[in-house]
């Protein structure tokens, strides 16, 4: 079974996987076999990424199957023999792939496809970037599918899989361990797509309910609610005599009401609320929050 999101009836939570109908077993073994005949590349795992970081999530299909992030950035991957099982990594919004760097993982063991890369693209073509059967593996063979033809290099298979101007437009990107090696649990390691790392989603951190709890002509207190991890709230004060140059007005607050002083009558005021943790530091994927206020 070649595991894919919209067949299995998984929920995806931020990924839409492209609506592919394949075959059954025979598949994924069938393209690791044609693979042995292309040329696979040693992944090689550069001294420095760019940043920022690619999202994903570890996401199980199937009763007994397991997917779960390691404190390590490593992920376990272990599907159950049940039918259309699979253990994944989603990429969240995954853009094109760069044409001389291709997508790379280390597995601690592979067999008959399984881990696999997967790329989807708009034109209703992928690649499969396949681990040769044995111990730890880094070297990936990419073939061209649904026709199951090995390309000689990632840069042919990338031509391939949008030839003469076809739309490439890239749907989905994951890794996958599916029920043909079920049984066996894989650790996936050193995964990195675009020279970027493929780390843990994080959810956003956020404030919420903003509201005005009191206001006079030069003072308004403000009120709102911390989401989960936020310790402090970076705030920006936008507005007259708060702004020089286009700059806001800087501060901090560890609770969850605010004084802004100094104001005057008659004007609109902006504070922008940044998610902050115990050290003062912005939180990653931090979702600021407004306030609106005029003073009397």
């Amino acid at each position: 079974m070649i595991a894919r999101k919209k067949l299995l009836g998984g929920a995806a939570v931020a990924l839409a996987a492209g609506g592919l109908s394949l075959p059954g077993t025979a598949r994924a073994a069938d393209t690791a076999a044609a693979a042995t005949t292309a040329q696979c590349t040693q992944a090689v795992t550069p001294a420095t990424f760019i940043s920022p970081d690619i999202q994903a999530n570890a996401t199980a299909y199937g009763a007994g199957s397991v997917a779960a992030w390691n404190g390590d950035s490593s992920v376990t991957l272990d599907p159950s023999s049940a039918s259309g099982a699979s253990a994944q990594v989603d990429l969240i919004s995954p853009p094109a792939p760069y044409a001389t760097i291709p997508p790379t993982m280390i597995a601690s063991s592979a067999s008959a496809g399984d881990p696999r890369w997967v790329i989807e693209f708009h034109n209703g073509n992928y690649l499969f970037g396949t681990l040769p059967t044995g111990t730890q593996q880094s070297a990936l063979c990419w073939t061209l599918e649904p026709s199951g033809t090995p390309e000689p290099t990632w840069q042919a298979a990338l031509a391939a899989a949008a030839p003469a101007g076809e739309d490439d437009q890239v749907t989905a990107a994951y890794i996958v361990d599916d029920a043909g090696y079920a049984g066996t649990r894989v650790t996936v390691s050193d995964i990195s797509y675009n020279l970027r790392l493929v780390v843990p989603y994080t959810p956003p951190a956020y404030t919420y309910g903003g509201h005005v709890v009191s206001k006079s002509p030069t003072r308004v207190e403000l009120g709102w609610k911390d989401g989960p991890g936020v310790h402090y709230v970076l705030t920006k004060t936008f507005g007259y005599k708060m702004s020089v140059n286009g700059s806001p007005h800087l501060g901090f607050t560890g609770g969850t009401t605010g004084y802004w002083s100094g104001l005057s009558p008659h004007h609109t005021y902006d504070i922008e609320l940044i998610p902050a943790n115990a050290n003062r530091q912005e939180l990653p994927n931090a979702q600021v929050g407004w306030i609106n206020v005029v003073t009397p």
